[in-house]
């Protein structure tokens, strides 16, 4: 009888025991399935928090054939009368239509925006990718071609005569370029962490840092050492490493996160995370993108005409080291052009448009409407 009585509550103690393990495993199963409700009720909420009426506007992503390929674009507007603003992402290869609906969102109102992966890049890449894997048709001349065949398309398309040009970073440089050759089929430009000088904004951003360091008695070897590899270097590897060292003393203080935007946006999706770990192996991005890096590390745009038939707006933050404020600011004083105006977003880094864009929409607005009028 006693053996009988230890037998049962051995089994009872292995069941016991086997259950808790189940609940173990299952905890982690049921805190994943949680966030996969979580994120998909977040996409959901974002994509009806600012719902379009299909009647009168338009929500599409779709790719349109560009120079010979088919490039992919998301067009969000509520009223497809308003005006077209197109958008020129950075990088170079820097696409951000995954989370174009965070600085889409404060203009669609009142504009039809388009958002644009260029040749080369995100889902434009992966679309071509059969017949051009090494990016051999990406330069900067086709860039600005590319432009051209896009904005026609969008001119014809929404029966416009212009468009309003939104660029950010290495797509300030294909914007202003492009103006200078296509005033006409363009109302006005809007330059968000314009580029003027890439190696003279890194000079500024490294002697900041080396004196806040050597104020503060930090080991500089690291610093140091960046930039003169940097100097010599011709790789996007030494100039990652030089910005690494440099904005440990340029912290951002109003910063977003783009990877959080980008798994709650109802327009990101499997291409966009596939060029992402593209952009991880820095080698091989750089190779994809040398053409263009080359151009951009290399430019000066001093050394292009200072004259510009469009007014042009420049939005910079106040925390910005990359293309640095103080040098825009200077550049905006130094053109001419119908209207010229250049507002400074304290506190803000390289990108405002996703750290503050109900902000940075309210300024073009006000800066579009100031023209108009």
């Amino acid at each position: 009888m006693v053996r009988k009585e230890k037998s049962g509550i051995n089994k009872n103690r292995w069941k016991s025991a086997s259950q808790v393990v189940k609940i173990i495993l299952l905890i982690p199963v049921v805190i994943v399935f949680l966030m996969v409700i979580i994120v998909i009720a977040g996409r959901i909420i974002n994509r009806f928090s600012h719902y379009i009426d299909a009647s009168k506007g338009i929500d599409e992503t779709t790719y349109v054939d560009i120079g010979g390929q088919e490039q992919y674009l998301v067009i969000r507007g509520k009223d497809i009368n308003n005006p077209v603003i197109l958008y020129i992402h950075g990088g170079p290869g820097g696409p951000d239509s995954a989370i174009c609906n965070v600085f889409t969102d404060p203009l669609i109102d009142d504009y039809t925006v388009v958002c644009w992966d260029q040749r080369g890049c995100g889902r434009t890449y992966f679309r071509n990718a059969d017949k051009d894997p090494d990016n051999m048709t990406v330069n900067f001349e086709t860039a600005l071609s590319d432009t051209d065949e896009l904005v026609d398309y969008l001119l014809e398309r929404f029966d416009e005569d212009r468009v309003i040009l939104m660029c950010h970073s290495y797509g300030t440089v294909v914007g202003t370029r492009y103006i200078q050759e296509h005033s006409d089929k363009v109302t006005a430009y809007v330059g968000i962490g314009q580029f003027v000088n890439c190696r003279e904004s890194d000079t500024i951003a490294y002697e900041d840092a080396l004196e806040q360091a050597n104020a503060a008695g930090d080991d500089t070897t690291a610093l140091v050492t960046a930039r003169e590899d940097y100097l010599i270097g011709d790789s996007l590897n030494e100039y990652l490493k030089l910005r690494h060292e440099t904005e440990k003393y340029h912290p951002v203080k109003i910063s977003a996160k783009p990877f959080i935007l980008a798994v709650f946006s109802p327009y990101s999706g499997i291409d966009d995370i596939r060029w992402v770990m593209k952009q991880k192996d820095t080698g091989k991005y750089y190779e994809l993108e040398k053409s263009l890096m080359d151009t951009v590390f290399n430019c000066n745009m001093y050394d292009y005409d200072l004259t510009y038939d469009v007014p042009m707006l420049f939005i910079s933050g106040g925390c910005d080291y990359v293309c640095n404020y103080s040098l825009v600011e200077r550049y905006s004083g130094d053109i001419s052009a119908p209207y010229i105006r250049f507002e400074l977003l304290e506190g803000l880094g390289h990108a405002p448009q996703y750290a503050a864009p109900d902000e940075v929409a309210e300024i073009i607005k006000s800066y579009i409407c100031s023209i108009d009028n």
